[in-house]
């Protein structure tokens, strides 16, 4: 029995091995006729991370270690071949995929070579969040559409994928910015700060923040450890342009007013402007005109410094005028009164004007007079003194007698009149004389209340209409002063003024209390010598009354000679004798009326 059904065995592999034969000497046969065979041609296959990626096995790995894996596609038509590869997590955990999610775009170029011909691999890293299955990991189905293939272009493959320990957090990346205005000064591209995700510019990793840029800069992400990049977009690519910025230039302004002290220019202040003044480079700022300028003129031009363009106007020529300005001197005046002594001219203060007495520069001011004096006004550099105002002034000064006082006949001293002297024509002109204030004190009381008539020249004080001499005099009630002017005089300022007295009681003066004994054959007084309220009690107090007295109060001691000591020794012994005699007498008295 053994024996046949070994001979049945190998007749069915004998003739397995001819079709195997045939069939592939008819594809090798094919393969030689066709090099881009028709039909449904293109595979793709998933590989562990870890294998060869150049390597030719469409060998698929339905159970992949970890988290990494790679798509590989085999046998697509010659060229540019564009492909999508889809993620998506099945049952029985669904929806615990977290990257990369979407549709990932891969380019690749097709060999044109059969289903063991490796056109491209692409790498992935998956993230997955929650519990595994616990035997077999993550369910993923991996779908790939690409283009270039004879048939269905779409192509599945259902993979269980163990899932990275510990589990990788996903993260998008924030997408970099960038500014490009016009020129260069500010281009800028900006790099974010997103936990998880590492920058490179140009391939070089970046940190975050904001830096000048030019020409072509290009950003790429990468997950930083413990992450996974979320999202399709992981680099970017900016480029910066050179444009120029138009820019207007602020025309310069001048001026131009007589004379040439205060004319100028002013060569304004322009981002992206520069100016040339009369060929010359000027900062911003005002200038003053010089001699040459006002010959040739001023002209400025405006230029754009780097990464700016002019636009309109930019050029401008300015021409000054020298013409002088005209200036009207202020009139000198005089004083010219009788005698010289008195006689002065006052130069006033014109701007840009000198004036020049007898030849001389005199400032402003007030001066004493010559008989003849003549000034001239001059104007300064740049201005002038037209020809209808005066600049000179010629001044003649007199050398009259001044006119005295005069006391006619007719008139009493006291009461005199000014008046006209026609046999000498000389003229009786007051002198003016001011009235000194009298002044008055008003005490309490009406002891001490005075009033005082001062002393001033050309000036009679009358007293309730009594002329009266200066001095102090006592008041009561009502005084009332005026003042006249004496003979020759007149008066100028407060001429009356009226002083009421008041009665108003004076306070006590306070007493030195000053104590006083007396003593009598029955009784000793004290009393302080003051009145009441005048600072001692004001009543004179007994202090005892008895047939016996003690030793009498020693009064105040004047005199030179209270001072010695043989005086107060005496009066000690005098007044014990007397006080012993008194009053033996009053213990004795009847024995002795008896005898």
């Amino acid at each position: 029995m053994t024996h046949v059904f070994r001979r049945v065995t190998n007749v069915f592999f004998a003739l397995l091995l001819a079709v195997f034969s045939i069939n592939l000497s008819g594809v090798m046969s094919l393969h030689t006729t066709y090099a881009d065979p028709s039909g449904n041609n293109g595979t793709i296959k998933i590989a562990e991370s870890d294998a060869d990626d150049n390597d030719n096995s469409n060998a698929n790995d339905p159970h992949i270690t970890g988290c990494n894996l790679n798509v590989k596609f085999f046998g697509y038509d010659t060229g540019a071949r564009t492909a999508t590869v889809t993620f998506e997590a099945q049952p029985p955990t669904a929806g615990q995929l977290v990257s990369p999610l979407g549709a990932q775009n891969v380019n690749f170029t097709g060999l044109g070579g059969d289903g063991n011909t490796l056109d491209h691999t692409q790498p992935y890293t998956l993230a997955f969040s929650g519990v595994p299955q616990p035997n077999q990991g993550y369910h993923v189905k991996v779908t790939v559409h690409a283009d270039g293939s004879q048939g269905n272009d779409t192509k599945h493959k259902t993979i269980w994928v163990e899932g990275c320990e510990p589990a990788l957090t996903p993260v998008t990346p924030v997408a970099p910015t960038s500014l490009n205005p016009c020129g260069v000064a500010s281009d800028t591209y900006t790099v974010p700060s997103t936990t998880g995700v590492i920058y490179k510019v140009n391939g070089v990793i970046t940190p975050a923040g904001t830096y000048h840029a030019t020409g072509s800069v290009t950003i790429t992400v990468v997950a930083d450890t413990g992450y996974v990049l979320q999202g399709t977009t992981t680099s970017w690519t900016f480029t910066f342009t050179n444009a120029a910025c138009p820019v207007t230039a602020t025309p310069p302004t001048k001026v131009d007013v007589c004379g040439t002290t205060n004319d100028t220019y002013t060569i304004p202040s322009t981002t992206g402007v520069f100016y040339k003044v009369n060929g010359v480079t000027k900062s911003a700022g005002t200038y003053s005109v010089t001699p040459l300028q006002y010959i040739f003129g001023v002209t400025i031009t405006a230029h754009a410094t780097s990464g700016y363009a002019l636009q309109d106007t930019t050029s401008w020529t300015f021409t000054f005028s020298a013409q002088p300005c005209a200036v009207t001197p202020a009139n000198p005046t005089k004083v010219d009164v009788c005698g010289t002594t008195n006689d002065t001219y006052t130069i006033p203060s014109t701007a840009h004007v000198k004036y020049y007495v007898n030849g001389v520069y005199k400032p402003a001011g007030t001066y004493a007079a010559s008989p003849i004096t003549l000034i001239v006004a001059i104007a300064d550099a740049g201005y002038y003194i037209p020809l209808n105002e005066q600049s000179v002034w010629p001044f003649v000064f007199t050398n009259k007698a001044c006119p005295q006082p005069c006391v006619p006949n007719f008139a009493p001293l006291a009461f005199t009149i000014l008046h006209h002297h026609d046999d000498d024509d000389v003229d009786c002109i007051p002198v003016p004389a001011t009235p000194g204030n009298p002044s008055k004190v008003d005490a309490c009381g009406t002891t001490h209340d005075t009033y005082t008539i001062p002393s001033t020249t050309g000036v009679i004080y009358k007293v309730n209409g009594v002329i009266t001499p200066a001095g102090t005099y006592p008041a009561t009630g009502t005084v009332t002063i005026t003042a006249v002017a004496a003979t020759g005089y007149v008066l100028s300022g407060t001429a009356e003024w009226t002083f009421t007295f008041t009665d108003e009681a004076c306070e006590p003066e306070p007493c030195t209390p000053t104590m006083v004994s007396a003593i009598t054959l029955s009784t000793l007084v004290n009393d302080d010598n003051c009145a009441p309220g005048m600072g001692g009690g004001g009543t004179p107090t007994i202090v005892k009354t008895s047939t016996t007295f003690s030793t009498p109060t020693e009064l105040p001691q004047t005199g030179p000679e209270a001072s010695s000591t043989f005086t107060k020794l005496f009066m000690v012994i005098t007044a014990g004798l007397v006080t012993y005699s008194v009053m033996f007498f009053l213990v004795n008295r009847r024995d002795l009326v008896r005898k």
